[in-house]
This record gives C-alpha cells, structure tokens and sequence, in this order.
C-alpha cells in the first residue's frame, strides 16, 4: 500500500556564521520595510526560496481584526528583511566565489557607513545592519591588511583583534522636548510631520512617555540597573552631549550622513565615545556596583520612522513604530549598563520581549512568521528568516510566564557577562533557576503547536492574551509542519520513515511531524533516534478543530512510543520533536513509525456457555489485554433457571488476569451451573479453564477460547455416547427475553427428531445427551442448534477412554458449515489416538479431501464420503490416514459445506519429572487461516508442559514472531521459519523457561494455523485431589 511518503524537507540557511563575537553597540530594530521581490538565493551549502515582504500595512494599526478578517493581511507572513537585497546578494557573491573575504569586508563597511562608493550591485532593497556588523567582526581576522587599512579609513577602529563601528557625529537636531529622564531631540518641518519647536509635535511627546514608561517598567518596577547618563565627566573621546543628566534620544529621517541609509523605519543604540584603548581608564556605570564595564559609556538612542518611504502607512503608524524602537533601544541601553556586549540572539531576542512588557500591544506578533516558520533552526541561530531573532521574543515570554517573571531575563543577561557565550548563558541560567534548558525549551516547543492560552493546557501555553490584539489565535500563526504523515491503512503495513529517508534536525531546534489519522483510528507512533546521542524530547499533541483544548501525551519506552487508544476524540496529531544540544555536536537523525493499533483476534465481548463450581470442579477465567493502556472489564454469570451476577476488574496492558470463579471475590461462588458473559473497554481475549474430579472418579481439564457473539446457529461436528463417554449440550440466552431453541441430532445411522426447548432470559441451560430423552446411550453424534434469537452453545465431555484414560474436553460450536477447515495440531506417536469427525448438516453427500501437513514438511493426501445428515470419522493415526508416528496437522475440503472437530486421546509423559498424564482435547477447526492468533492462557511450571503448533500450509516459507505477555508485565518475543507444508512444535516453556505464567501472542506475514496443546498435572482441595489431563485451543484469529 502506497501510504504517500514525503521526501524530506531540506531548510536552506542565508549564512553559516557561527555568532560567536561580542556585538557592536550598533543594534537595529527593524519594523518595517520596502517590498522586495521573491527570491531564490543560495549561500552555497543551501538553498530556500524567500518571500517578499508586502509594505503596506492595510487598516489602522491599533484597531480590532474585522470579523473573518487579519487586520495586517500578509505583513504578518513573510520576513522585511527576507528576498533580493544587498546583504543577500553580498552572501550569494561571496558564497560563489565571484568576490573574496577582503572584497566582501569592504563592501560590508561601506554598506553600514552609507558611503557613495557601494557597488550598484549592492543598492536597494531593506536590511539589518546589526547582522551584517556582526558577520564583519566574525570575518575580520581573515581580511588582508590592505583591506583593513580602506576599513579603518571609513571611521572603524580596532581594540584588539576586534573591529569596531565608528562613533557617530553628534545628530544636528533643533528641537528638544524634555521628560524627567530623557531629552527628545525632534526635527522642525521635516516632510509629512508636524510640529516646530514651539509646538511639540505628538509624536515627540508619545515616544518621550514611552521612554519614561520603559524605565517605570525596568528600572523602578524590576530593580534593573539603569543606563549611564550624559552627567559628570567624560573620557576622553567621548561625544559631549550637553550633560544634562538625562538619556538623549533623536528622531530624524534617514540621511546620506547617517549610518544606515535605507528605506523604513528602525533605530539603533550607539556609545558616545570612542575606543578607550591606551586613551585613559575606563569609565564605571555610576548606576551600577562599582566596576570597570567596558561598554558603560552614556549612550544615546537614534530612531528614524521615514514617512516618504512608507506613503500608504497611517499617520499614527509613525507613533507606533516609534514607541516600539524606543522600548527595544532603551533596553539595549540597559544592557550597556550591565557591560553586555556579546551574544547577539539575546540582545536583539531580549530586547523584542521588552517592548511586549512596556506595552502589551506592541504588535511584537507582526514579527513571529519569522520563527514560527522555521522552528527547525537553532533556537539561537542569526540564520534563517532575517528576522527570526527577533521574532524569538515568543521564547523568553513563555521562559518569564512559566518559570518566575521577568528577573529571568536579567539572569541569562548576567550569565552572559560572566560566560560570553550564548548556549552558556541560557544553561546556567536556567540550572539557577532550578530547572534546565532541556526542560523548558522541550515545554515551549509544544506550546508553539498548542497555540492557545486557554489554562486547560497548562503548561504548554501562553498565558497573557493581552499581547495578541484580537485573540490569541488570530495573530499567532500556525507554527510550519516539517513533514506529514499521510497515514492510513492496514496494521501489517506500518509507515516507516526510513523508507524516505532520515530525518535531520539541528540543535535547539524543533520539527513538528503532522500524522494524518484517517477516520479516527487508533495508532501507535514511535521515533527513535540513529545515533544514540543527542538524546532527543518527543512529545505528541492531539487537538480538535474548533477547539482550544490540547492534549500533550508523553511517550513510553525507548525508543519513545505514542499509543493512541482515543484517537477518535482528535482529529490533529502532531509530533513534536527536539533536543538541547549546542556547538559541535551532531545534528539528530531520526526516523518514525506509525502503525495502527489493531487486535485482530481480540474482542470486547466474550461468552462462556460452560461453566460449574461444585463439587470436584475448579473454574478459572483468563483475561489477556494485548493493548497498550488498561482494560476495565465487567463479568456477566449468568445462572441455571435465570439471575445474573456482575463483578468487575482492570486488566494492565500487555498482561493476563486470572479469576477464580468458584470465589467469591471476581467470581460467582461454590455450587453453581453458569454461563459467562465478558464485557471490556478494550479488545481483549478470553479463556475458560476448568479443572475437575468428574463423579469423583474421572479427573482432568479442559479449556474453550469463548465465542465474540451470540449467534442462532451452532453446529458441532464431535459426539459420542457409548459407556464410559458422558456428553452435554450447555445452551446460554445473555438476552433479556425467553428464547426456543431446536436440537437435532445427527447420527452415524441417520437423524433424530428434533427436541425443542424454551430458554429464560439471562440463564444457563443444561442438556443431557446421553441420557434417554435426548440420544441415549452408544451413539456417535453431531449436533446442530437454532434458535429464535442469538445464544451460545457448547458440548462438554467427560470420558473413560479405553477403559483406563480418564478425562474430558469442551468447544464452543461453529456458526456455521464450510468448505474448508483446518487444524494446526495433531500427534500419532506412543500413547496419542487422533480423530478427525466430520458432519455433514445439508441435503446432498459431499465428498471431503483431507491434506496432512507433516512435521519438518511433506503432505499426504486421503479422501471421504459424507452422506447427507449425518457424521462420519476419520482415524487420523491409522495407517490409511496420516499414520503412526507423526506430528501433523490437517486442512480439509469438501464440495458441499461441513464442520469438522479433532479429539484427541493420550497417555502422556511430563518432561520435568517424566510423571505420566492421559486424558484428552478437543478443538474445532477453524474456516480461514489468518496471520495473529492470541492465547490468555499459558502455564510453563513443572507440572504443565505447554506448546504451540503452527500449521504453514503455504508452498514457501513462512516467519512468524511469538510475543510472551508475562504475568509482571514484561514481554519478550522469539523469531521462527516455518516451511512450505509443514507443520512446526514450539515447546514453550523450553522458549521462555520453568515457573513462567505467560499469555501469547502469535504474528506472520503469511496466513497461518496457531494453537496451543498442553499437558498437566493439578491438585487442589477445591476438586479434592490430584487430576491429570490436556487441552487444545486454537487461538483468537484475527
């Protein structure tokens, strides 16, 4: 079955730079830029197509989404900084060999300088220059002395080994509107704004109470260390900007003079002095502890909102992008103050959250396509959509929401000057704080998929939804599925990613594995890993559509495995899949599986004709769970002459209850003729072993795998009422009405009337065959049953064999005749006399060809006519059949439609201690072979010898895998090839050893025949002594 494997997706990455440079106290927070075309571009190692981004922003930016609407369209969708422009073209030449390292440098410096020399190549089109600042640091100790020399020569300088931005001339801007703590230095008479000195401008006064309310918010509310200002002395170097003892902040269109000249809207942070190196001690953040901080210069903010260039941008956007540069540049402020200038994914991904926490409707959302489409990157990665630092705001909010507030974040800041080193900080950080970043990074990964606030799925969400205007839902965007799994199918065809290939996925990332459920069926998915570190975090999310409740299951096992037993309450299956590791390490690799979850063969319903607790009889129930989760079961007796009674149980996964029935606890209590009906939560499979002292004289055991329904016609094919041979009919009504039944008797020597019967509802009915008003003695005997409505029927029997092997054995009738049956068991050797009877219920003679499957392989083949109405035996050990000596099994085929049964009477030897065992089984064959057959019962003590025999009448090679289900819950499977037209003995408690109480479970890619003889000895006060005997079942087919 084709189930529509998808090829792996393959990321591309814009550049490899590792990251790893303190950052230039350059930082740019760009809100919006200039439309760009789409792009292929290629770094040489990857390749992704980006998207433009649309500029104009439709609608007024703090108004409420329209019904059925997105109030900015697709500007939440694609990256500003994504598509053909300068840095990426800069990349792709460098990448492709047509510029080199020294080229590249100088291109980059004018590029971030503005200067008129940049190639025309290199014009148009938006981008970060905090990045491109970074990448020129990363290059710098591989450009050639020339190079450096034309670099410097633009106004860089150089402490160290380390290139740094050229301070800027002081920004001549007119016009100051002073708060508390800040001046706000605003142009008069620019295009597109209002105002003049005399008449501060709104805009002027907005960003000023901004300023003041991320100070309220940082430095008053949270304690943190505020920026240096413009008071008191200056190094020398330092630009003098008036000492007025507050922060300067300017507002002004872009320039050619400016550092980055460029259409939109941005800002950046810059020290107002330059570098310190041999020009004097450097100066300490009065606000701080005292120390020497490097970078603890009083600092100014520069924003530039350019109206020309965003023509179809409301007039109050201006306002907006500027309160929003102005939490963003204030923070980067204060991280100056605490001398950060390394570890740039935290000082522009802190720096976003910032804003979000100065105002909840910071639209800080119109960014979180960036990461929300890539989350396979490393979380800490520059790489990927350009403004995927930013957009990775959404982990330090969920970090602060989940693990103690917002002095959270000043901690990774702390570890950052301590360590340098971004993975470092964000570990030790988060180990402080009593957790790890394993942990919390694996939470925030579910609830990207989750994407709700909604506290039911705590703690895999968000909790404030103030910060998404509108609903949560309506401005998070769904997070981008790595893969989907179109699963649907059979379960011996499971999905198996290998068969497309690996999965890779980098450290600190994330892949979201979508399974397609068709219809709601229930499914066991597991991911392992191929190397066998990094160790991975895989969770599964199920979800509804339409509903804002989540379900986050945990996997079980290793590898870890999901079983989805509630699969039809969801209609959304995810995989969510990462793992914390950073540097080099490898990336994971690994594949999946999906199977649905099917036990063909077990049922939720079980019924029991047979059944007793008198006198010199032991009665047990065995219930195995070959599911993954528990099975509550409820046990139906139903009494002789009508009245139930019900008692209840949990079965734990992949094991085997035994009750016993004559107590009182699970069962029915001594004394009693009853009929069982069992009723599960989960497929289950049912056996009914009896122990017995028959009349005080006969001992033995039978067992019967009880029937799925009820049915209206049963047929039993086995009957013998000859001295010695005690033969009953126990008929079950489970229905809440009276039910009449008919009895007919099909002899060897022709047909007796039929008996008629009336049956009270919920009851057991008992009939005497041997005795006079049913067959009476010395007859062989098959028997059919129809009924006015379904009931169960079944043929117990208790026997005197050859005068000296006492024991009994009990079935379950067939519904129905067939042209074919098959029997895996069978055995001719010392002390075993095997039988085969076979009726024929309809109105022609049919003429039956049996096939003998032989041990090791070979066949024979014998024929037999069947007369209509009647029954006839096969003396499967004489030497016309299969003979003496033999382990064999057995498929018949007839013309005309027949049932058939195997009895079997031995004298048997116990391997253990040689002790010697007679009685005999019974089994009625079964119609179609099938490739799982499940036991609840098995028994590997000293006193039981227990074996299953597989009947592979195919003319090649079969396999089949044997799956032991032990009573503490573990398993354990064994392999075997069984040849074409054999038949194959497992002797199990060689398989799995002494003293083990094991159900089974057996699975082949072929059709096959499976069932279970055993040999045993019991004593126990209930039955009052020690009884020998064996039974045969052939498993639950499915």
């Amino acid at each position: 079955m084709n189930y529509g494997r998808q090829p792996l997706k393959v990321r591309q990455r814009t550049w490899n730079w590792r990251w790893s440079v303190p950052l230039v106290a350059l930082v740019a927070a760009v809100l919006v830029a200039a439309a760009a075309s789409s792009a292929t571009f290629s770094t040489g190692v990857d390749a992704v197509t980006a998207q433009g981004y649309l500029a104009e922003v439709p609608g007024e930016h703090r108004s409420e989404p329209e019904s059925g609407g997105d109030p900015v369209g697709d500007a939440r969708e694609h990256s500003p900084f994504a598509g053909d422009n300068p840095v990426t073209r800069l990349g792709d030449d460098l990448a492709a060999g047509e510029i080199g390292t020294d080229e590249w440098a100088v291109t980059a410096a004018r590029l971030l300088t503005g200067s008129s020399e940049v190639p025309e190549r290199y014009r148009g089109g938006a981008w970060d220059p905090t990045f491109l600042m970074s990448a020129l640091r990363e290059t710098w100790p591989s450009v050639g002395s020339t190079a450096r020399d034309e670099i410097l020569g633009l106004g860089f300088y150089v402490e160290g080994d380390d290139v740094l931005f050229p301070p800027a001339l002081y920004p001549a801007i007119g016009c100051v509107y002073s708060t508390a703590r800040f001046d706000v230095h605003f142009d008069s008479g620019t295009a597109g704004w209002a105002g003049s000195c005399a008449s501060t401008p709104a805009y002027a006064i907005s960003t000023g109470t901004y300023f003041e309310n991320a100070w309220q918010k940082f430095v008053t509310q949270l304690g943190w260390t505020a920026p240096p200002t413009d008071a008191g002395p200056t190094s020398p170097g330092c630009v003098n900007t008036g000492g007025s003892g507050r922060y300067d902040v300017f507002v002004s269109t872009p320039s050619a003079g400016d550092p980055i000249n460029t259409a939109g809207a941005w800002g950046y942070t810059q020290t107002t002095c330059a570098a310190q190196s041999g020009t004097g001690s450097l100066r300490d953040n009065e606000n701080s502890v005292a120390r020497v901080e490097q970078w603890a210069y009083s600092s100014y903010v520069q924003m530039h909102p350019n109206p020309a260039a965003l023509p179809n941008m409301p007039s109050d956007a201006i306002t907006f992008f500027l309160n929003q540069i102005a939490a963003h540049e204030f923070h980067h402020s204060i991280q100056f103050g605490y001398s950060i200038l390394g570890g740039a994914w935290i000082q522009e991904s802190t720096a976003h959250w910032s804003a979000t926490q100065v105002d909840a409707d910071a639209y800080n959302w119109l960014f979180n396509g960036d990461f929300l489409s890539a989350p396979d990157f490393t979380l800490t990665s520059l790489a990927g959509p350009s403004l995927r630092p930013y957009a990775s705001w959404l982990f330090h909010q969920y970090y602060m929401e989940h693990y103690g507030g917002a002095q959270r974040i000043r901690e990774i800041w702390e570890q950052l000057v301590a360590t340098n080193d971004t993975g470092s900080a964000l570990r030790n950080a988060m180990l402080a704080a009593g957790t790890s970043l394993d942990a919390v990074y694996k939470n925030f990964a579910i609830a990207l998929k989750v994407m709700s606030d909604n506290p039911a799925n705590a703690p895999y969400t968000f909790l404030t939804s103030d910060y998404w205007p509108g609903g949560y839902a309506a401005q998070y965007r769904e997070v981008s599925i790595e893969a989907t799994i179109p699963f649907t199918g059979s379960p011996a065809i499971p999905y198996d990613s290998r068969f497309a290939g690996n999965h890779r996925l980098e450290p600190w990332g994330t892949d979201f594995i979508a399974i397609g459920n068709s219809g709601g069926l229930p499914f066991k998915a597991c991911v392992s890993q191929v190397e066998l570190s990094p160790v991975m975090a895989v969770s599964l999310v199920k979800q509804r559509t339409g509903d804002e409740v989540a379900a986050v299951q945990a996997p079980v096992g290793s590898p870890p495995c999901f079983v989805v037993d509630d699969a039809p309450a969801w209609n959304n299956f995810t995989l969510v899949i990462s793992y914390d590791s950073v540097g080099p390490v490898p990336n994971l690799n690994y594949y999946i599986e999906v199977a649905l979850i099917s036990y063909p063969g077990a049922a939720t319903d079980w019924y029991f004709a047979e059944g007793y607790t008198g006198s010199g009889f032991q009665q047990y129930l065995d219930i195995q769970n070959p599911g993954e989760v528990s099975a509550h079961v409820d046990i139906k007796y139903q009494l002789n002459g009508g009245g139930e009674v019900l008692k209840s149980l949990d079965v734990a996964p992949k094991q085997r209850s035994t009750v016993d029935v004559n107590g009182t606890s699970f069962g029915v209590g001594p004394g009693k003729e009853v009929s069982t009906h069992i009723t599960s939560n989960q497929p289950v499979v049912a056996e009914r072993p009896m122990f017995f002292l028959y009349n005080g004289s006969v001992g033995g055991h039978h067992n019967a795998l009880g029937a799925r329904s009820p049915a209206t016609s049963w047929y039993f094919a086995e009957g013998y009422t000859a001295p010695g041979f005690d033969q009953y009919l126990t008929l079950q009504n489970p229905n809440a009405s009276t039910v009449t039944a008919v009895i007919s008797y099909q002899r060897s020597a022709g047909p007796l009337p039929d008996i008629t019967v009336t049956l009270p509802p919920k009851s057991r009915t008992t009939r005497t065959v041997h005795g006079p008003s049913d067959v009476g003695r010395g007859h062989e005997v098959s028997t059919k049953v129809t009924s006015s409505q379904p009931i169960v029927a079944e043929r117990p029997m208790y026997f005197l064999y050859g005068g000296s092997w006492d024991g009994g054995h009990a079935v379950v009738g067939a519904n129905s005749p067939s042209t074919q049956w098959s029997f895996a068991e069978g055995y001719t050797g010392g002390g075993f006399d095997e039988y085969i009877t076979v009726q024929n219920p309809g109105l022609l003679t049919t003429t039956v060809t049996t096939t003998y499957q032989l041990g090791g392989g070979g066949t024979k083949v014998t024929g037999l006519s069947v007369p209509s109405r009647s029954r006839r035996t096969i003396h499967v050990h004489s030497a016309a059949e299969a003979g003496r000596n033999v382990e064999v099994s057995a498929r018949l085929s007839s013309d005309q439609p027949i049932v058939a049964e195997r009895p079997m009477y031995f004298g048997y030897n116990l391997a253990f201690d040689g002790s010697f065992v007679s009685g005999g089984h019974d089994a009625v064959g079964i119609t179609t072979t099938a490739r799982a057959y499940y036991f609840a019962s098995g028994e590997t003590t000293n006193s039981y010898d227990e074996f299953l025999t597989i009947q592979n009448a195919n003319p090649f090679t079969a396999y089949a895998s044997v799956l032991y289900m032990h009573a503490n819950g573990l398993t354990e499977s064994r392999r075997y090839a069984l040849p074409p037209n054999s038949r194959s003995t497992i002797t199990v408690f060689a398989d799995i050893g002494r003293n083990k109480y094991a159900a089974a479970a057996v699975f082949s890619n072929s059709q096959i025949v499976v069932e279970r003889p055993t040999y045993m000895r019991y004593g126990s006060s209930s039955i009052g002594g020690v009884v020998t005997g064996g039974a045969a079942v052939i498993g639950a087919a499915g």
